[in-house]
């Protein structure tokens, strides 16, 4: 029985500081309350993963906005997992199974998913997923579900192997990167999942749905032919397994 119950989102600020005392645009907050309500509980203890973004986030800024948002705004109990500390596969295990959700956050998706692979991180994750405890992605944290994840090297954009829960690959940020995507070698001939920025799809056993927090993001079905991109909206579908 597919018991998933992943939440993974296209992009949008979360409300966290900078550096120099401001702090980023709240975008994504209808998105953000519907996955604290769809984890069934009173005050859920969350899980936040941020290691795409670790080894540049000295300040810990990241985690401070997603503090502020899960925290104190939607009244969740935050425990943070940082992998560059080197936790004992132990610290690291205890902590997954704790929480009754997860959110992975979004950043250098080719230096998350190799920290990952360090600490053997993937199999515990996929066996988290697959006992059904709700998890959110952000960019990084919505691409790596999937057979295969889009990086960056040299300046291309190459496939890499992602978690393989979800058939073929995801595009975040699609409203943003769409345009410089389908004209990429990579791109052409195949089929792909675009996410907008402050849009969600949320797969929950074999079904689908939409989730947003602006009325104008939204999540696709794609087809890019010789540089002809082919658009779908994705409302609901039987059979989340096939996208």
């Amino acid at each position: 029985m597919n018991m998933l119950h992943l939440l993974l989102i296209g992009g949008g600020e979360i409300g966290s500081p900078k550096s120099d005392g401001s702090f980023r645009p709240l975008e994504t907050l209808d998105i953000d309350k519907h996955f604290v309500k769809s984890i069934g509980k009173i005050n859920p203890h969350i899980l936040f993963i941020p290691t795409a973004t670790e080894k540049l986030d000295e300040e810990r800024l990241y985690e401070k906005g997603f503090y502020s948002l899960y925290g104190k705004r939607l009244g969740c109990s935050i425990d943070t997992l940082y992998l560059l500390e080197n936790p004992s596969a132990e610290k690291i295990k205890s902590k997954l199974l704790r929480a009754d959700a997860i959110y992975i956050g979004g950043g250098d998706t080719a230096f998350m998913l190799e920290e990952w692979q360090k600490h053997n991180f993937s199999s515990l994750l996929k066996e988290v997923a697959l006992s059904g405890t709700p998890i959110a992605g952000l960019s990084a944290g919505s691409m790596c579900w999937f057979e295969k994840v889009v990086i960056k090297n040299n300046d291309k954009s190459i496939f890499t192997d992602g978690l393989g829960l979800l058939k073929g690959y995801c595009i975040p940020h699609f409203n943003k990167k769409k345009e410089l995507f389908i004209k990429e070698e990579i791109a052409q001939n195949t089929s792909f999942i675009g996410i907008d920025e402050c849009a969600a799809i949320e797969i929950k056993g074999v079904h689908i749905n939409t989730v947003k927090s602006k009325n104008d993001a939204n999540v696709y079905r794609c087809r890019c032919i010789d540089n002809t991109l082919q658009l779908k909206k994705i409302n609901v579908s039987n059979n989340v397994l096939s996208i």
